[in-house]
């Protein structure tokens, strides 16, 4: 039998800030352990996003840069107090003002404990394990 304890998971999150947001947002991703890479060239910044950096003063409009984003988490442990711990990044990250789009994707890595991180048997097993936990 497989146990969740037998689980390492980690996480990618993909996202984009303003200038305003960006240095909470990477403070909140270093304070949980996380790397934090600028400027991931997969995210797409739509018009509805380049109209969120838009703001009047003084009758004048002015722009803050947009900032594409990648925080990656190393394997973790699949236990109550990850997930808690990974809410808690979710909602810090939302209050920060994290923007999303269609472009932006997390994406969550799931691999036995045994196996070695980017090891040829991690990689078999992890689509075993995502059906496992898909059908629990």
């Amino acid at each position: 039998m497989i146990l969740s304890s037998d689980f390492d998971i980690g996480f990618e999150i993909e996202g984009i800030a303003l200038e305003s947001n960006y240095k909470n947002i990477k403070e909140i991703a270093n304070g949980y352990g996380m790397s934090f890479l600028t400027g991931d060239t997969s995210i797409q910044i739509t018009p509805e996003i380049e109209e969120l950096a838009e703001f009047y003063h003084d009758d004048r409009v002015y722009k803050e840069d947009i900032i594409p984003f990648e925080i990656n988490t190393k394997p973790r442990d699949m236990s109550p107090l990850t997930i808690l711990n990974t809410m808690k990044l979710f909602l810090d990250l939302y209050r920060a003002k994290m923007i999303t789009n269609e472009t932006c994707a997390l994406h969550a890595h799931i691999k036995l404990k045994k196996d070695l991180l980017h090891s040829h048997s991690a990689y078999h097993h992890s689509a075993m394990c995502v059906a496992y936990l898909v059908e629990t």
